[in-house]
């Protein structure tokens, strides 16, 4: 199996409960938590079947983030997240989030972090210890207690450069940066 292939063999279900299971763990102390998986949601212009619907307390005030899996090989357009920002704004979200098994293209990136949309690509855990390789690997367990895996949080720094970070099943931080839930829980 080559590098970040598991990422693209998980299915719809597996992925999205995965993603769901992350939030949940991001979520801590957060008052009135509750992360809905496929919930339908009306908004201004229709309704909509939501991978993951968030909803929390903080500082008193109610919020809610929508959140997309995507099973993508290609690199995702910007189109995919302006759909998101669209619905977003129709059911009156607060944030959102995109994972994806691929990558970002620059147009996507660009326009997510102008509309305060967070990109987070989902990597087999394997990358963690192998980096760059080009090698097959061999089979499971390749490297014991590695997570199956984790997310990369694509952004881009005030100079206009791609950036990095990690988010795993032991350090939710990245994550709960994401959800600006940091300094709230």
């Amino acid at each position: 199996m080559k590098l970040f292939e598991r990422s693209f063999s998980i299915s719809p279900e597996q992925y999205e409960l995965q993603v769901r299971t992350w939030l949940e763990s991001a979520a801590g102390t957060l008052s009135e938590f509750s992360a809905t998986h496929r919930e339908a949601l009306t908004g201004m212009d229709g309704e909509y079947e939501i991978d993951v619907a968030v909803r929390f307390q903080a500082m008193g005030v109610p919020f809610l983030v929508l959140v997309e899996c995507k099973r993508y090989r290609k690199p995702v357009e910007r189109e995919v997240v302006q759909v998101l920002y669209d619905r977003m704004r129709s059911i009156g979200a607060q944030k959102g989030i995109l994972f994806s098994t691929s990558k970002f293209q620059s147009g996507a990136l660009e326009y997510a972090t102008r509309h305060g949309i967070a990109l987070i690509q989902l990597v087999d855990g394997n990358a963690l210890i192998m980096g760059r390789s080009s090698e097959p690997l061999p089979g499971d367990p390749f490297f014991p207690g590695r997570p199956d895996y984790f997310g990369m949080l694509n952004s881009l720094s005030t100079d206009g450069k791609r950036t990095f970070s990690s988010i795993d099943s032991d350090d939710f931080t990245t994550l709960k940066g994401v959800l600006n839930i940091g300094a709230t829980t």
